[in-house]
């Protein structure tokens, strides 16, 4: 049950590093809540409102369907996913360490007021505002987030502040579209502009 009654929904994007985003999306146990506790808002599923902050955690491919993993593949996978925020928690400045190492350290900072943490705007890997930065929400319950499509892309060239992108998509429910509550992509005839500023 969400604390203040209200679903708050939106659309995230998560990078899955070096797992298939198919295996999270097709997975019964959904995202791992088992993360590491030295994270900003410790151990959770961690979204970002812009994908250019995603961007540094895709999983990689050499092929547009991302069955043949690489490091250095030109494919690029991301999950859009579903959250349902509840009462978010802002939170623009990191936890302090000794708070995030404590077991169920995200679920007590919450309390009963909160349900997700919308923190930052952070770097990939660094605390507060720069290059590639965006809002986070972190939630604690994996019932949360449901994966919804995979932005699959390469990148053709950055110029400019803007990343031009050539974007390829899965989706593993009914119907095929990006809707239009993803504000950082603008999506036109199989091209993606992700904005950098």
């Amino acid at each position: 049950m969400f604390c203040s009654g209200l679903l708050n929904e939106d659309y995230f994007v998560h990078g899955t590093r070096g797992t298939n985003p198919l295996e999270v999306a097709k997975s019964r146990l959904g995202f791992d809540m088992d993360g590491r506790a030295d994270c900003f808002y410790s151990r959770g599923v961690y979204f970002a409102h812009r994908p250019r902050y995603s961007h540094h955690y895709a999983f990689r491919s050499k092929d547009l369907e991302g069955s043949i993993p690489a490091a250095d593949g030109p494919f690029f996978h991301l999950l859009i996913v579903h959250v349902l925020r509840g009462a978010t928690k802002k939170q623009p400045d990191p936890w302090p360490e000794q708070e995030r190492q404590r077991p169920g350290a995200g679920r007590l900072a919450l309390g009963d007021d909160f349900d997700s943490v919308e923190g930052g705007p952070h770097r990939p890997r660094h605390a507060g505002a720069g290059e590639d930065d965006s809002l986070v929400c972190v939630v604690y319950k994996s019932s949360q987030a449901m994966a919804e499509f995979i932005a699959t892309y390469k990148v053709l060239k950055a110029l400019h502040g803007f990343y031009k992108m050539s974007l390829g998509q899965k989706k593993f429910f009914q119907h095929v579209t990006f809707r239009p509550r993803l504000p950082p992509f603008a999506v036109s005839a199989g091209f993606c502009a992700a904005a950098r500023g």
